[in-house]
């Protein structure tokens, strides 16, 4: 929670690379090695498909266990994501005071947002029990792009603003216009029952920090 400012973009950018190689390389030797490209794409779980077909049942069921630890590590990652996300809304008071100071909370020696990261950790496993993964899974994608979309606004109205921010985007202007393309394109391709779920967050949130809210108590220094 502490650091250098202007490595925060280079870092985001190098964690992007890297997670795309990673992703890219794997599936690429995957493709290549599927014995039919039909029975791949009809398959509910492609990747064990090609495994069992190509590696054999030990090497299927050794491959099955790394995907599962896979996403134990993901879901670990995601929770220190979100909950840092948890943590900058109490530090910007966008909860009545009593939450704020829960949320904002440092652990002394590990500086690590720790009350916003358990608080998160107990909701997760509640919803573990409540949730279906189809659903979930679809209705986090919806969220992660809606999430992309309002970042986009978000850089083109800091620049209308001329907000200053600790590092810049060599880019400039057309990474959130295309940001904002690509994820319009990809929500026009999900079920309207997502999209309503997440346009009546945003909008209850909206409403929330426009009535209960001021702008100006929201604090841009990361």
């Amino acid at each position: 929670m502490s650091g250098n400012q202007k490595s925060i973009g280079r870092s985001v950018f190098g964690a992007a690379s890297i997670g795309i190689i990673a992703q890219l390389i794997p599936l690429a030797v995957i493709l290549l090695a599927a014995p039919s490209l039909k029975g791949f794409l009809k398959s509910s779980n492609p990747i064990l498909y090609v495994s069992n077909d190509v590696l054999g049942p030990t090497m299927h069921d050794f491959l099955s266990l790394g995907i599962s630890l896979a996403m134990f590590a993901c879901t670990i990652s995601v929770l220190l994501q979100f909950s840092r996300v948890l943590y900058t809304s109490g530090r910007d008071n966008m909860w009545p005071k009593t939450i704020n100071h829960f949320l904002q909370s440092i652990h002394p020696k590990f500086k690590t947002p720790w009350k916003a990261t358990l608080f998160l950790g107990v909701v997760d496993i509640f919803l573990n029990f409540v949730s279906n993964l189809g659903d979930l899974i679809s209705f986090t994608s919806v969220l992660v792009v809606l999430l992309y979309a309002l970042i986009g606004i978000c850089d083109i109205i800091a620049r209308g603003k001329k907000v200053s921010f600790p590092y810049k985007n060599t880019f400039g202007i057309m990474v959130p216009i295309i940001t904002i393309v690509a994820s319009v394109y990809v929500l026009s391709r999900q079920t309207f029952i997502n999209l309503l779920i997440s346009l009546v967050i945003l909008a209850v949130s909206f409403i929330y920090v426009s009535l209960f809210k001021k702008a100006d108590t929201i604090d841009l220094n990361l």
